[in-house]
């Protein structure tokens, strides 16, 4: 009988049905592997025994197969895998493709039977050259390949793939082609991107130091793990009733950093028209998908995002409650499908991020309360909490403690001739140096203006007092360099301890005040100890010295 020269024929002779016998073995083991992978994270146990079970259950079928190598059987079997099954030659082009090939890639076979990768519409440059050169290790290298790879099909989608694909031996043992399948994984890939994405974004906020830095670690986290090219903050601003654009990240292209440098300056107005993807999400409360910007008509800055190679979008709100208080924006260079799960998992990610956005305002507003805004010190506030606290640990205990009233001489001098700048450089140079003389446990504070109180706790003798405060004064004498010119200036310091001068917070720092004034009083640059005696002295006889000095 003569042999015919088809494509089917040398596939189901008698060289080549043991070939499309190992791919069959592979696709299916492909699929029990990919099970496999879950069951193994649940069980070890249940992975032995999956690949024992098909093992078995293809040795037999192998057996089976081998037994009965028609052309029938071949051509059935062929068509009715579920993954693309192609034939090709050892000159690159294909001979054979199943129906499953021609719907996956969108192509009929009769377009692709013939010819090369290279010359199919549908394959970008580098996946050629990436299947070329695959191709080319098999043909040096005869036997079984398996990579992942990114596939582009006629509709424009690309897919997460595994390829799988053998050579086939000829009579006289000569290589006279390969065959392979795809595996489509994108949906694999997808739900381990969200994943992954979620996860990066948690980490992000569990681990964020401050609001500032927050969100533009979130739009980039977003856009690297998912695949997408730029994304952007718009912060809603109630008293003006608009969004602006205040953080963005895109991948470094040209045309997307000069979408950039045109969206740097945006700001959206609310109205009721949600027309747009920033004001129909903010309207909505909810995400928006735009499948290709290139047909929505509501988008004024279409002409823009398409010059910047871009057409798939979407958009999420940051949620606090029934509070959006921003939108986060993204854009894709291609065409996409609404992806139902990503607008599920942005919309929680939109909550996430709203309630961290609120806690972290809550904490910054409760921090300015209790810190000073120039120097970063404790508040009066904060101080005085400090000190009452202090009290009652030094009451139960029986131990002393003592307070130190701080004033700069001359510090009005400073801001009228240097400035206000120069003049809070200096209260911040001078708040480094009372925290450098600290112990642990102490406390520093800025009341306002050029005052500044300390705490100091379970001090064991006035001596050590007295020692602090000469030290502070000494301190506090030597030249400040600022903006460039050294300053000179010296402080007045008062004095009141616990138990000898006062039992609560208010008194203690009222007498530490009137110390300070008698430091000052007495040709400044000292440091006072107040005392009942000589304060009753004081008011008696104004002119008297009435100090103790801390010398």
């Amino acid at each position: 009988m003569r042999m015919i020269n088809t494509p089917w024929a040398r596939l189901t002779s008698q060289h080549f049905a043991p070939a499309f016998i190992v791919l069959f073995v592979g696709v299916v083991l492909s699929a029990a592997v990919s099970i496999a992978i879950d069951m193994w994270r649940e069980d070890p146990t249940e992975l032995l025994l999956v690949g024992l079970s098909v093992t078995v259950a293809l040795a037999g079928l192998v057996q089976y197969l081998i037994s009965r190598e028609t052309r029938r059987v071949a051509r059935v079997m062929l068509e009715a895998l579920p993954q693309p099954v192609y034939f090709k030659g050892t000159d690159g082009r294909y001979g054979v493709v199943n129906s499953a090939w021609e719907a996956f890639f969108g192509m009929p076979r009769s377009t692709v039977i013939g010819k090369m990768a290279r010359e199919l519409s549908s394959t970008e440059r580098a996946v050629t050259q990436r299947i070329d050169a695959s191709d080319e290790t098999l043909w040096e290298r005869p036997g079984f390949q398996v990579y992942e790879d990114v596939i582009s099909t006629v509709d424009g989608s690309r897919h997460d793939a595994i390829v799988c694909k053998a050579t086939c031996v000829g009579a006289g043992g000569r290589i006279a082609g390969l065959v392979g399948t795809i595996i489509d994984i994108s949906d694999r890939k997808r739900i381990e991107r969200r994943l992954t994405m979620q996860h990066a974004v948690t980490r992000v906020l569990a681990e964020a130091e401050n609001l500032h830095d927050v969100v533009p670690t979130i739009i980039r986290t977003i856009c690297e793990t998912m695949g997408w090219h730029y994304g952007a903050l718009y912060r809603y601003h109630a008293d003006e009733h608009v969004l602006r654009c205040e953080e963005m990240w895109g991948i470094d292209r040209p045309n997307i950093r000069r979408f950039m440098e045109a969206a740097g300056r945006r700001v959206v107005s609310v109205d009721n028209t949600a027309r747009g993807l920033v004001r129909r999400t903010f309207a909505l409360g909810k995400p928006v998908w735009i499948s290709n910007v290139a047909t929505d008509e509501t988008l004024q800055r279409k002409e823009l995002i398409v010059q910047a190679g871009l057409h798939g979008a979407f958009a999420f709100p940051l949620r606090a409650g029934s509070q959006v208080l921003g939108i986060l924006e993204f854009f894709h260079s291609e065409i996409l499908d609404p992806d139902a799960m990503l607008l599920d998992v942005a919309e929680s990610i939109g909550s996430q991020i709203g309630q961290y956005i609120v806690r972290r305002q809550a904490e910054a507003d409760k921090h300015l309360a209790m810190h000073d805004a120039v120097t970063g010190l404790p508040s009066r506030l904060m101080f005085m909490g400090r000190l009452e606290h202090a009290l009652v640990q030094a009451q139960r205990h029986g131990r002393r403690l003592a307070v130190m009233f701080i004033d700069l001489d001359r510090f009005k001098l400073v801001n009228d001739t240097l400035g206000h700048e120069a003049g809070d450089l200096l209260l911040k140079e001078t708040s480094r140096r009372l925290k450098s003389n600290l112990r642990a446990g102490d406390t520093a504070a800025r009341l306002g203006g050029d005052e500044f109180v300390m705490l100091l706790e379970d001090i064991s003798s006035e001596d050590d007092m007295r020692s602090v405060g000469q030290k502070l004064i000494a301190e506090l004498a030597a030249p400040f360099a600022i903006a460039g010119t050294e300053v000179t200036v010296t402080a007045s310091i008062g004095v009141s301890t616990f138990p000898r001068d006062g039992q609560d917070a208010g008194s203690l720092l009222r007498y530490a005040d009137a110390a300070m004034y008698r430091a000052k009083g007495n040709g400044r640059n000292l440091c006072a100890v107040y005392s009942d005696a000589q304060d009753l002295e004081d008011r008696q006889d104004p002119g008297a010295s009435g100090r103790e000095e801390c010398a």
